[in-house]
């Protein structure tokens, strides 16, 4: 445990440190996450410290430094893959929209793959006044091709899907390999 915004992490780093550790999960926004790993960095800490999509950001990279291969995160949305042709689709018409350059957040290409999901659930049933059916439709869900890549509601309707393992390479956020779920 760790106090956010602490002037300093010396009692967990070395509560770490004794406990052997060599890998440590730090759901930690980008800003304490940062802060942390470079203090392990400073203290001679050999550990990998395993963050989540807060740390997908060219500031947290930055916040890190020489610290860079200390830090391993996923993400749901990369937009320098090209995962299928849904996802060119995508991207071509968010750069067309907001600049050739423009790199859209991760939130954004999920909120797209969403939207998507419901149409072809509703394209199914032919109808939005049947919110039963229109449930039972979104859990035939099945390997969809969304922007973000592929994507299968389970029985529950949580989304079983591909992410993307990342780490600090060469001052940026890049894609270290892609995890695909088990389907059914």
């Amino acid at each position: 445990e760790y106090d956010s915004g602490a002037e300093s992490f010396a009692e967990p780093l070395e509560e770490i440190r004794k406990s052997g550790a060599r890998v440590v999960f730090l759901p930690a926004s980008a800003t304490d996450g940062g802060r942390i790993i470079r203090e392990a960095r400073k203290a001679g800490l050999p550990i990998t410290f395993l963050g989540t999509e807060a740390w997908d950001t060219q500031s947290f990279a930055e916040a890190i430094g020489d610290a860079s291969g200390m830090a391993v995160f996923s993400s749901m949305y990369d937009p320098d893959i090209q995962a299928n042709p849904t996802t060119e689709k995508f991207l071509a018409a968010y750069r067309e929209k907001y600049g050739e350059d423009a790199q859209p957040d991760p939130e954004t290409a999920l909120g797209f793959d969403a939207y998507l999901v419901a149409i072809a659930a509703l394209d199914r049933i032919g109808t939005a006044k049947d919110g039963d059916l229109l449930r039972q439709s979104l859990l035939l869900t099945l390997q969809y091709p969304g922007a973000s890549g592929s994507i299968t509601l389970s029985e529950n309707g949580d989304p079983m899907r591909s992410v993307a393992v990342k780490g600090i390479v060469n001052g940026k956020p890049q894609k270290i390999y892609t995890m695909e779920p088990n389907i059914r």
